[in-house]
């Protein structure tokens, strides 16, 4: 009964805000106005960050780019770019959102923001394929909550036909339009751009001839039951029988991740990346991924580029989560501890993992081409040219 009153109590304060902010609606609508953000303020990255860049680039001074930040002081950077930069949820970020002609973002937009008629609301999301159920628990969430991944949006962006199907449709309850173009984010894999890695390595000082592992598991509504106990030493010495070459271990953990694992920072061979600012430009950088749940196995197998399933809490995750498709399913060598994911990387053998990954993107129905920003921008701004 207490958690019927709380959710009815959440959704009465969400509609009195959602009242309260339309005297907003006097000012006028500007139609130069592209207001973006990648996690609610957190980060200049993800697919609105390509966006971005590719106006900013190809049109320009002919659109005001706006991104949304919660410390502008750590973003004086984007500024010096040309970008306004604004606090989230600040006063300033409510008359900005509500005034801007698009808004682009690679999450839901707070329901208690009255979304105007006349603006353009896009979702990139913040991952491709179709693997982990995309929200914690989704059958028992309530109306309310879920209605924020639908009602308000204009246009859904998707990597392929199970992200459109199991995700947008099914998952987010969305009936909307759906941009089935592939990821901004993931133009980055088609284009060959060796500086990259470069600036990567030149960036955490290894040597140029060096060989990156990287391990990013993913995040975890709950850490429970869950050991990040990658045996460092024996992977990166199986990796180097395997594939040949001296090999480091890049760590790109998740916040709420950190702390529970068990890897020893203080040795030359592991470097912790977790603040690196563009996930994507660490994955073109390494030579080989290690995950477990994460849909950056969708970014990665773009490259096929040899990718390993770490999964020491298997059988919990699909308790308390589960998956679309069934784990075993997705191609991926799948290893539960240290001594099979060892034998999986002894024993990979690279045709049949070439064969195995475009079968993945056959079965997943695939948009990746590397020509999804420009496909949105032109969508974007048709829109705004109405």
């Amino acid at each position: 009964m207490n958690k019927i009153i709380e959710d009815s109590f959440k959704v009465f304060l969400i509609k009195a805000a959602n009242i309260v902010l339309r005297i907003l609606y006097v000012l006028p609508i500007d139609k130069k106005s592209i207001l973006l953000m990648s996690y609610n303020g957190s980060q200049f990255s993800c697919n609105p960050k390509y966006i971005a860049e590719y106006i900013r680039v190809n049109y320009k001074d002919k659109y005001k780019l706006i991104w949304v930040v919660n410390d502008k002081k750590e973003f004086l950077y984007i500024k010096e770019k040309g970008y306004q930069i604004i606090k989230y949820n600040s006063f300033e970020y409510l008359i900005k959102i509500l005034t801007a002609k698009v808004i682009i973002t690679n999450i839901v937009i707070s329901n208690y923001i009255p979304i105007r008629k006349k603006q353009f609301l896009v979702n990139t999301w913040h991952g491709g394929g179709a693997y982990k159920k995309a929200l914690y628990n989704e059958e028992k969430i309530s109306k309310s909550i879920k209605s924020a991944y639908a009602d308000q949006i204009n246009l859904y962006i998707s990597s392929c036909n199970r992200f459109s199907e199991l995700i947008i449709r099914k998952t987010f309850n969305y009936d909307g339009a759906i941009l089935e173009s592939g990821l901004p984010r993931n133009d980055i894999f088609f284009l060959g751009n060796e500086k990259i890695k470069q600036h990567i390595k030149d960036f955490y000082d290894i040597d140029h001839n060096k060989k990156i592992l990287l391990y990013a598991p993913t995040y975890r509504d709950l850490n429970i039951g869950v050991k990040y106990d990658l045996d460092v030493k024996r992977v990166l010495e199986a990796l180097t029988q395997s594939f040949g070459g001296d090999w480091v271990l890049f760590v790109r953990a998740h916040h709420a991740t950190l702390d529970n694992l068990s890897i020893n920072f203080d040795t030359s061979l592991v470097i912790d990346t977790s603040k690196y600012p563009d996930m994507q430009e660490l994955l073109y950088t390494a030579d080989v991924l290690i995950t477990d749940y994460s849909s950056s196995i969708w970014d990665f197998s773009i490259m096929k580029k040899p990718c390993f399933l770490y999964a020491t809490d298997l059988d919990f995750y699909k308790t308390e989560r589960d998956f679309y498709i069934d784990i075993n399913k997705w191609h991926f060598p799948l290893s539960q501890n240290n001594n099979d994911l060892i034998k999986k990387i002894m024993n990979f053998n690279v045709v049949d993992f070439n064969l195995n990954m475009e079968l993945h993107h056959k079965e997943w129905g695939s948009f990746e081409d590397g020509k999804a920003t420009q496909r949105i921008v032109e969508t974007i701004i048709s829109r705004i040219t109405d």
